[in-house]
């Protein structure tokens, strides 16, 4: 395709002047000199923001279903991966219909997060709930720009909750996989064109 190995010049130089700057000394500095949050959150207002996150993505997800024709139509067109068919659907779509999707994402990654920091079961179900959609979604399309946020949301809260910060050689690995990830998911969403 034209531009796409420009672009992916460019979103590797993006990534190493990413890596750059964290290893300056400048940044710690700059934090230092700012003023921290207060140490917890408000429980109840991170639930409601994240349902109300959910409610919409679902019924975003649920639209799409019903402009689909149905749950086995809509998972059959998903299923083609970016098939002619499909792409033709989301050229029809109305955008606030995907955008609206994407809003399961962060539901999801605050569901979980305070799921598994305040051992509240159902919070994690919710969280898995809010999941099966937007995977459900976003994989067989190879959305990257909705899939890597949301797997980079995970890796950032894992080093979150452990109170580290990535090191250099962490953060060169996972640049690494998120560029082979969506090296994969073009390919995959370049077959289902083809096919």
């Amino acid at each position: 395709q034209a531009g796409f190995n420009r672009a992916l010049v460019l979103g590797l130089l993006g990534a190493v002047g990413f890596v750059c700057g964290y290893g300056l000394p400048v940044g710690a500095r700059l934090a230092e000199m700012t003023r921290s949050l207060s140490g917890r959150l408000d429980d109840t207002r991170m639930i409601r923001v994240a349902t109300a996150c959910a409610a919409m993505g679902m019924l975003s997800f649920a639209a799409f279903v019903i402009y689909m024709g149905g749950l086995g139509p809509a998972l059959h067109a998903l299923g083609t991966g970016r098939s002619p068919q499909l792409v033709a659907v989301f050229q029809k779509l109305p955008k606030y219909l995907g955008f609206g999707i994407s809003l399961l994402s962060p539901a999801t990654l605050m569901f979980l997060a305070l799921g598994f920091e305040r051992r509240r079961p159902r919070l994690i179900l919710a969280g898995i709930a809010t999941t099966i959609p937007f995977v459900v979604f976003v994989y067989p399309t190879g959305d990257r720009t909705l899939l890597l946020p949301f797997i980079g949301g995970g890796i950032f809260y894992a080093y979150l909750r452990r109170g580290s910060r990535p090191s250099v050689p962490a953060i060169l690995v996972m640049l690494a996989a998120a560029l082979f990830l969506s090296s994969y998911l073009l390919h995959v969403r370049d077959e289902g064109t083809q096919s």
